[in-house]
């Protein structure tokens, strides 16, 4: 349980090695989350999400689902569904 609550990771949810997640962070199912990557408290990643290694999320973030963040990418603010987003900080460069 996280300090307000519980850290949910939905059904085929994949996480490679050297992932962070931190407390109250909800993933629903079918996404990916790549090597090193890092979700900050609070955040909530929709259906079928990809995360690019070494991506960072911000505390607090929401994710629409079919997103797909680039390697790399730090996400500061949240993000519609079906969105390609890269860099840093990251931008949308494509609506899927």
């Amino acid at each position: 349980k996280g300090t307000l609550d519980y850290t949910i990771i939905g059904d085929n949810v994949k996480i490679d090695d050297c992932c962070h997640i931190a407390h109250n962070v909800v993933i629903e199912e079918n996404s990916l989350i790549i090597a090193c990557s890092q979700i900050g408290g609070s955040s909530h990643i929709q259906k079928d999400c990809w995360l690019g290694q070494n991506c960072t999320i911000k505390n607090g973030i929401t994710v629409g689902s079919n997103t797909l963040i680039g390697s790399g990418t730090v996400l500061i603010q949240s993000a519609d569904s079906g969105m390609v987003i890269v860099g840093n900080p990251g931008r949308i460069i494509k609506k899927r």
